[in-house]
């Protein structure tokens, strides 16, 4: 019996340090779980962060290019009252023009009337 209690704490020691080096395996695995945790966790908030980042870019082109459009609107609608401004003008001379004209025609009108009747006197 005592050779057989003998065999009895061997096989206790080696259960013990099969134990032992199984909680330290675990602990391992616990820590490089918690690490890899840890990385997602990480991972997931650079991913956010640039995720935020492009968005704020991109609101910003699109600011930009909405200011920019408005701007261009601003200087055709400027362009278009100048030029609707210079063909008023035109017009307006125009009209002074064909009436200077037309008093010209009736005064050579006239002037021809006035020496034909000399030539026929």
């Amino acid at each position: 019996r005592v050779g057989g209690g003998g065999g009895m704490k061997k096989k206790i020691a080696a259960l013990e340090e099969l134990t032992g080096h199984l909680v330290l395996q675990t602990r391992a695995l616990e820590s490089r779980a918690e690490t890899g945790d840890q990385a997602a966790r990480e991972v997931q908030e650079l991913l956010q962060a640039m995720i935020r980042e492009m968005g704020e870019r991109l609101m910003a082109k699109v600011l930009e290019s909405k200011e920019e459009q408005d701007h261009r609107q601003e200087l055709q609608v400027a362009e278009n009252k100048r030029m609707q401004q210079h063909v008023s003008a035109l017009k307006s001379e125009n009209a002074q023009l064909i009436r200077r004209v037309t008093a010209l025609e009736e005064l050579v009108g006239a002037l021809q009337a006035e020496l034909g009747g000399d030539d026929d006197a």
